[in-house]
Order: structure tokens, then sequence, then C-alpha cells
């Protein structure tokens, strides 16, 4: 009998010489290239509303970045250590809130909670899957994280819980699989409490291998944690309470282009003085700076192929103005050219999506969907000129591809000539907008106009402003100018001045969210660098 006991003494002995050994390593392990982000100061406008970032070394990762991303906006914050595992979060919550207002709350724990670990283990963090036990067993870890909740709704925050990113195969302290049962347990946590989920593990399992720092690693290189930034950026911007003053722009129908390049720009006439001539950067930065458009999304002119990879490199040089390029792969899609194309280009995160414009077959085909299936799965949206789209095809492929972010520009491409909408247009419009998915495109207000040069006063665009704000509501309508087309009847400001009188009536919310919060969300726009 007494070698039972000795034996029993012997195992808790041990037991506790693992917690204690783990527990003095300090082992919540952060890529040293990834440090910057607990070093780095924040800076904290006491006019800005403030943001808490509590997580991992994958948070730690993207922090400097969404700072970015949010610079002017809020004053972004994290503690400087590595918030572990959910009993470190008990242990440590009351000194990471402190006493400081907060705004936002984005918050997670997962990895290190369903992490194995021993402490003669040589891999970073003592991973061992094999010898190790795993530091937080699920049912602790949502008890934790209930406890965590409460603590964190007393502080008056708009909370945002970022679901656990992705275990990859050859993980050595975690088994793939148990992030998606740790992230069912907080999304039972989350719901209970109607906390709003970020989910980021989604956009990671979509991450090719090339994302990850190396085979087996649960880390990213810098372009896996820019990609979660902009989410995380977007998500957070949407979360913010509205500020006074005017809201900032984000143009989200720009053109540029070279009258040159091989395939030139087919749809302008020769003897168009307006826009037959080229179309550079810095031509419409100047714009920008005089109007206080501090950010744009360029939408290809054409349909050439290489003009998706021109766009971005010629907007390279300014990617503070130029946030993202919506490209053109009309002549590919449902082809077997398109992967290879879209997978290059997604490689820069400024490549936002594309626009399909053209249709070179005659029926939505099952390679067709595939192609939009993949394009939903790397997170990028398709914008349609419809035409040779028509509003039912929009319709099928919002419901046969639900995950895909859809836009129609123009407001569908209506034709406005001063007489009521065509009745059988409004039906299918108003159709179209049922499925949530799809977004509506505050754009071309004077290029939508049968007789040139367009109106400019308000009266003659209030029906088709009124359908697509009845339509679309406040939360997927974004601004898009459609420059250079605009300079066929007026200077830049005259359109935005157009769209302003129509949404500042409506709110600062309305127009905050018009001018540049729904075009962050819908095109998951990445920080300004």
């Amino acid at each position: 009998m007494g070698g039972v006991f000795t034996k029993l003494a012997t195992v808790i002995g041990l037991c506790a010489l693992i917690s204690v050994s783990l527990a003095q390593a300090g082992e919540f392990h952060t890529p040293e290239k990834d440090k910057g982000g607990l070093t780095e100061n924040a800076k904290v406008e006491a006019k800005l509303p403030n943001v808490l970032i509590l997580g991992d070394s994958i948070s730690i990762g993207y922090t400097r970045q969404v700072r970015k991303g949010l610079e002017g906006k809020a004053n972004v914050i994290r503690p400087k250590a590595n918030c572990g595992d959910t009993p470190r979060g008990l242990a440590k919550i009351d000194g990471w809130l402190g006493d400081k207002k907060w705004d936002v709350i984005h918050f997670n724990w997962g990895l290190w909670d369903l992490c194995y670990r021993h402490p003669e283990s040589k891999t970073q963090g003592s991973g061992d899957k094999v010898k190790g036990t795993v530091s937080t067993p699920l049912p602790e870890y949502e008890k934790n994280l209930q406890k965590l909740v409460v603590r964190l709704k007393k502080t008056g925050a708009t909370l945002i819980w970022a679901s656990t990113t992705v275990v990859p195969e050859g993980e050595a302290g975690r088994i793939v699989g148990d992030d998606i049962k740790y992230n069912a347990a907080a999304a039972r946590v989350m719901k209970k409490h109607g906390v709003a989920i970020n989910d980021l593990h989604v956009t990671s399992a979509a991450f090719t291998p090339d994302m990850f720092t190396k085979a087996g690693d649960v880390h990213y290189k810098p372009a896996g944690s820019a990609k979660l930034a902009a989410q995380v950026v977007a998500v957070i911007f949407k979360a913010l309470p509205a500020q006074p003053g005017g809201a900032s722009v984000i143009d989200c129908h720009v053109h540029l282009y070279l009258l040159s390049r091989p395939e030139g720009i087919s749809w302008i006439k020769k003897d168009n003085k307006h826009l037959y001539r080229d179309h550079r950067p810095e031509d419409f930065a100047k714009v920008a700076k005089s109007n206080d458009v501090n950010g744009v999304v360029i939408v290809q002119a054409g349909q050439s192929i290489p003009d998706n990879q021109w766009n971005l490199d010629v907007s390279a040089s300014d990617k503070t103005l130029y946030r993202g390029v919506v490209g053109n792969l009309s002549k590919v899609i449902g082809t077997d050219k398109f992967a290879p194309f879209f997978n290059t280009l997604c490689k820069d995160p400024r490549y936002l999506g594309y626009r399909l414009s053209g249709r070179y077959a005659d029926d939505l085909s099952e390679a067709f969907f595939r192609d939009l299936e993949a394009t939903a799965n790397a997170g990028k949206s398709v914008d349609f000129l419809v035409g040779k789209y028509s509003f039912k095809d929009v319709a099928a492929i919002a419901k046969r591809v639900p995950k895909l972010r859809v836009i129609i520009d123009h407001f569908g491409s209506v034709r406005l000539e001063g007489k009521p909408l065509d009745l059988q247009w409004v039906k299918d419009f108003r159709a179209v907008a049922k499925h949530k998915n799809v977004y509506c495109k505050v754009s071309a207000l004077f290029g939508r106009v049968a007789k040139q040069p367009a109106p400019k006063n308000l009266a003659f665009y209030q029906p088709v402003l009124d359908l697509a704000f009845d339509c679309y509501g406040e939360d997927r309508l974004v601004y898009g100018s459609d420059w250079p087309v605009t300079k066929t009847t007026a200077e830049y400001a005259a359109v935005l001045k157009l769209t302003r009188s129509y949404f500042e009536p409506k709110g600062t919310e309305a127009c905050e969210k018009l001018f540049h919060r729904n075009a962050e969300k819908f095109y998951a726009i990445p920080p300004a660098n």
C-alpha cells in the first residue's frame, strides 16, 4: 500500500513540476520579427476613440498595421505582452484594462489554450503534442472565456471577438481540428453575450502555404499579417463611434489609363477632348488633395488582362492614397487561365477583386462558379457592370455563392433621362438587393445621364438615389465618382457636392458609412502605408 502512495506522490509531484516549469519559462512565444507590435508606443490623441487589442503573437503581428490603418481615426493600444492563454487572461485582465475608457475591444485567446506543452520540449512555446498536456481543456476554456467576456462587458466598450486562426498541418504542439472545436466553444459564449465575431479563422484557412512563416508554423509572413490587419481594420472601423465633422472620403471608382497600353481603351472615342488622353496617378492625386479625398480604389478601365498588374504597379508609389485595385478578369473567368492570373494578383494585398464588364460565354457554367467560389474563399470581391450580365444573373450568382461580396456599379447601369424610372428595371433592381451579399455603388451620377453635360441639381437624381437608399439602406451603399468620366460634365467637386447634398441630411453615421466605412468593409481594404 505504501508503494501506491509513493507512486501517487511521484505523479502529483511530476505534474506540479511540469506546471511550474512552464510558468517559469513564461513561454508564450512571439517571433522576433513581430515584437515591434509590443515595443512600439501607440500615439494617443485625446479626441479619438480608444481601441484595445488583446491577443497572442498573431495579433502582435498585425498590431502595427492596424495602427497605420486606423491612424487619425482611433488610438490603437495593446498590452506590451503576449496575452497567452485564458488563465493568463484571467490573471492579468484588470491590469490590461486599467482605468481608461475603452470604445472598442478586439480580443482573442485560443492558440495557447489548445497547445500541448512539455517542459523538456525544445520547440517554440515548449509545444509537444506527443508528450505534453493540453494547456486548457475545452470545458475549462469555455468557462474561462465566459468569465473574461463578463469582465470585458463591464467596460461598456463594443466587444469584437477574433476567432482563433488556423492550426496548420505539422504543428509541433497543436492538433489540426482543435482550432475548430475551440472556436465553436467561443462562438457559443459570444452568441450568449451578443458579441460580434471577426472570423479570422476563415480568412487564415484560405491562406496558401507561402503566407506562413514556415511549414507547420501558426505564424505568418508580413503578407499574411497584412491580410489579417486589413480585416481587423475594417471590422474595428465599423464599430467606432461616429466622430463630429465631415466624413473622410474613399473614392471607390477612379480610372487610370494610358492610351498607349497594348490593348488601349476601346470605349473612349478619339473626339472626346476630356477623356481621350492619359490619366495617371499624379493627375488624380491633385484632384484628391483639393477635395479632401484620402483614399482611392482604382477600377480598371478596360478588360486587358495585363492591365490588372499595370494598375497595381503604376499606383504602388503612393499606397497611402491608392489603397487598392479592382482589376478585370472578364476574359478568363470560367477558363483554365483564371486561377494562375488570379492567384498571382492576390499576392499583392492591394488587389481587392475584379470587375466583370464583358461576357465571353453564354451560360453561367460550373467553371464560372468554380472561379467565383475561389474568389470568395480568397476574401476578394466582384464588381458587376450590369449589361452583359443582367440583374437576374447577379441575383443567381449572389444566391449560388453567398460568401461572395458583390457590388453593382453605377446603380446597375441605369440611364437617367429626367422621366420616371422604368418599372421593370425598378423591379429587377429591388430583386437583386434582397441578397444581403450584394452592395450598390453610388457612382457615375453624371455619367448615367443620357444627355451630356448632365444636370447638377439634386432633384434630377432624387428618384434613383431614393430607390437605392430604400433597397440597400445605409449599410450597403458605397461612394464612387467615376473620374475622369465626371469631367464630361463638371469638375470633381461638383459630383462630390451633389452626393453629399443627398446623404448629409441622413446624418453623420450614414455619411461615414457611404464615404468610407462601407468601402473598407466591402473591399477589405488593407491599411494605408
